[in-house]
């Protein structure tokens, strides 16, 4: 896997134009997408991992599909448990056309970023909630 860099600058918000925040966000969005979700991992797996688990909130092209099997693939490692995080990814190469750049032209994957993932639960926990739920469901009158 290559190694991507990335310069930070410190931009003090306050002095920017309503355009060229406008603009930092456009090249945001067209470099790097925003992910937050949440999921229940076990053995370093997601699992249940559907369109229903996240969302962008942040991106120029966003294919779902590649997204879930991004998350599906990943190797957490973290101990079992119900989590919340956020992913910082990056259109792969293939992604970004050079006329004029950085178009987007295929589809292909995202790369990894940078993520944070914060324990919500654990699994004694998780199954405490879900059998609370189970049994609420079953008195429900319809």
């Amino acid at each position: 896997m290559a190694v991507i860099e990335y310069k930070i600058m410190e931009i003090d918000l306050n002095k920017l134009s309503t355009k060229e925040v406008f603009e930092l966000i456009n090249a945001l969005n067209k470099r790097f997408i925003a992910v937050s979700g949440w999921g229940f991992i076990k053995d370093s797996i997601i699992t249940d991992f559907d369109e229903s688990s996240y969302f962008i909130e942040s991106g120029y092209s966003v294919d779902h599909d590649l997204i879930e099997e991004f998350f599906k693939e990943f190797d957490y490692e973290v101990e079992d448990g119900f989590y919340e995080f956020k992913f910082l990814l990056s259109y792969s190469p293939a992604q970004v056309g050079c006329y004029p750049p950085p178009n987007i032209e295929c589809h292909a994957y995202y790369d990894y970023v940078d993520s944070i993932i914060e324990l919500k639960a654990t699994v004694e926990e998780y199954k405490t909630v879900i059998e609370i739920d189970n049994n609420h469901l079953k008195e429900l009158p319809f």
